[in-house]
């Protein structure tokens, strides 16, 4: 099979602008051929397309106003100081059949750009104008990678399929990142973290950009997980831009989710709506986390929840406790054998808006072991589940 490059209008160009290609033009590199643009050389063009085993080595710089595309086999090799910027003035597509490594990424485009397929950064991720739209595709920073976000004018990466806990879409990746006792940033993620005590650890991050709790928190979702070493206390920040507020208004909460209670409202020990940020201090487990409008509180929140066979019988009890409830309809009990696939088998109705704890029960015949949970109702047709109980 015949090599293909359209190498003969990169000589052209550069012998016309002095190291520098400004045509508008279609680069393609296929069927194992290799483009090699040397340091200090820069490409511009339209779309570049790099298939079939074939392989980019830009150790120079490439701008693009349009698509980068690169599939089947085909590679990319970036130099330390090389950079892919997009900088078109319509939306521009990263386009691939599997994850595509790169050193260097910068967006410069009032239009945004738009993932359809996974990323591998080794060195820096630049937001400098426009949104990154990861389209449910995921960008792994790996250990060292840095993320650089124009927060103050709303440029960031965001996620455009991600709506809510049942719709997440893609994740940006940090892995094996240092905590000690100075307040870092945690590869430009937005979470900031640094122990109180204790010796250093590693945390792995995935952050996330839906909205929890039936949209009772901002559109930033970290999923932080201890690595290596011993998790110390610490203080956790949350730093956000104005566009992932949303409908909640400011200053705000902390947010955790426990697998035991589901999503909890921590009264934050320090925030600024100045400094778009909110912080909790003594953190000593990790999970999910998110921030809480201080001014809506969660309108019910559960307590605990159990399920009890009686007497060895077919009749089972579920019981739970509300701590507080606002504008909440009622409770439908939900049952399934093998806890993924739920059927309601009965509505509790709510007792009314209360601040102080409140206990429920339904009791149902139920000969087989299985698992329940509740699906607690708002007036306004909002809703959230309990944990499941087996």
């Amino acid at each position: 099979m015949k090599k293909t490059i359209f190498y003969y209008i990169l000589i052209l160009c550069i012998w016309a602008q002095g190291f520098t290609c400004a045509q508008a033009q279609n680069y393609g590199v296929n069927n194992g051929a290799t483009l090699k643009l040397t340091a200090g050389i820069t490409l511009k063009g339209q779309n570049l397309r790099n298939d079939n085993a074939g392989t980019l080595d830009a150790q120079g710089t490439v701008r693009l106003t349009g698509d980068f595309s690169q599939n089947n086999t085909a590679t990319t090799t970036q130099g330390i100081t090389s950079v892919l910027f997009l900088e078109g003035t319509t939306l521009q597509n990263i386009n691939g059949t599997s994850a595509i490594g790169l050193n260097n990424l910068t967006l410069q485009n009032n239009a945004g750009a738009r993932l359809n397929t996974d990323l591998n950064i080794n060195q820096n991720l630049t937001i400098t104008t426009g949104d990154l739209n990861l389209n449910g595709k995921n960008v792994d920073m790996g250990t060292t990678a840095v993320l650089s976000e124009n927060t103050a004018s709303n440029h960031i990466v965001k996620d455009l399929t991600a709506t809510t806990e049942a719709s997440v879409g893609g994740y940006l990746r940090f892995t094996n990142r240092n905590v000690s006792t100075l307040p870092a940033d945690i590869g430009g993620s937005r979470v900031s973290l640094n122990r109180n005590v204790g010796t250093d650890y590693t945390v792995n991050i995935d952050r996330y950009h839906y909205t929890a709790d039936n949209g009772r928190a901002i559109k930033l979702i970290y999923r932080i997980n201890l690595n290596t070493g011993t998790m110390a206390n610490s203080s956790l920040r949350i730093n956000y831009a104005d566009e992932e507020i949303g409908t909640m208004l400011e200053p705000f909460d902390v947010g955790r989710w426990s697998s035991g209670t589901g999503w909890q409202n921590l009264v934050a020990d320090a925030s600024s709506s100045a400094l778009n940020y909110a912080q909790k201090d003594n953190v000593t487990a990790f999970s999910h986390w998110t921030l809480y409008d201080t001014n809506v509180l969660l309108g019910t929140v559960l307590g605990n929840i159990k399920g009890t066979r009686q007497d060895e019988t077919e009749t089972v009890k579920i019981e739970w406790q509300t701590l507080s409830e606002l504008n909440n309809k009622g409770f439908e009990v939900q049952v399934s054998d093998n806890a993924q696939n739920f059927k309601a088998i009965a509505f509790v109705e709510s007792t009314g808006n209360h601040t102080t704890i409140q206990s429920y029960n339904h009791t149902t015949i139920q000969p087989y072991n299985s698992y329940y949970r509740l699906r607690q109702v708002d007036f306004n047709g909002k809703f959230t589940y309990s944990p499941v109980v087996f």
